[in-house]
């Protein structure tokens, strides 16, 4: 799926850091587990197997052209630059709110009132804002802040 959102076949993941969040992803495999007891995830699903799924899509090689093309993409609720439908617009609306609510960890609320628009961003220092109205912009840089966002990325 994040190949048609992106428009880019040539995605991978990155073998190194998926095997070593394997190895510390203790937190995830807890939560994923309470949400089972809760029955958040059914009893027959085995977790380990979604959170191998989750790992590697954390650790997708993804640039900023990939990003502002995938925020193109819930910008025009659902349909990619080439006319395609990759989303439902039900879809598309939900991923703009969770961005707006909780796309920037606990510097969601500020970004909102600061920004104001939606936006994503990931621990490896990307961040994608995006409004319905068919725009994205994307920002790259490695460096974060205590809040787990791109130090650069944030300024304004």
């Amino acid at each position: 799926m994040t190949k048609k959102l992106t428009d880019n076949n040539n995605l991978e993941y990155n073998v190194e850091i998926y095997e070593s969040s394997k190895d510390t992803g203790y937190t995830n495999l807890a939560i994923m587990y309470t949400m089972q007891k809760n029955r958040v995830i059914p009893g027959i699903v085995d977790v380990k197997d979604v959170l191998e799924i989750y790992n590697k899509a954390c650790t997708i090689m993804i640039d900023t052209r990939d990003l502002a093309y995938m925020g193109s993409v819930l910008a025009r609720d659902g349909v990619n630059l080439k006319g395609e439908k990759i989303l439902s617009k039900k879809n598309s609306r939900i991923l703009r709110t969770l961005m707006a609510i909780c796309g920037t960890y606990d510097y969601s609320g500020d970004f909102a009132v600061d920004i104001g628009i939606p936006a994503k961003s990931g621990v490896g220092g990307g961040i994608l804002a995006t409004i319905k109205n068919g725009m994205s912009i994307a920002t790259y840089c490695p460096g974060l802040d205590s809040k787990g966002n791109s130090l650069v990325g944030i300024k304004y």
